[in-house]
């Protein structure tokens, strides 16, 4: 089955973003529902995708977070006793023709 990978078009254009921001967007991308949200993929498992070590990873998730491109959600894992957190990317708006 091919992948798919969901992240805003508008990150392509954006200067602001280093190569790495992009690659950590992509691998975060990788593993998001059709609508961005969703992605409980691990930072090992992300910066395994993004071809980064984690420490690269985790702020590269914080750049983009602050700009954006991605929410987190923190949640409490009662079995585990830890903090996880749930990510979501932040889609561009749909297209609207206003032609009509």
């Amino acid at each position: 089955m091919p992948g798919l990978c969901i992240i805003p078009a508008r990150a392509l254009a954006d200067d602001a973003l280093r190569e790495r921001d992009l690659r950590a967007l992509l691998a975060v991308g990788r593993f998001t529902a059709r609508d961005g949200s969703g992605v409980w993929a691990s930072n090992q498992t992300l910066a395994e995708v993004a071809g980064m070590d984690e420490r690269h990873l985790r702020r590269s998730l914080a750049r983009l977070e602050a700009m954006g491109y991605l929410v987190r959600q923190r949640r409490y894992h009662p079995e585990r006793g830890t903090l996880t957190s749930v990510m979501s990317v932040v889609l561009d708006d749909p297209v609207v023709d206003e032609s009509q």
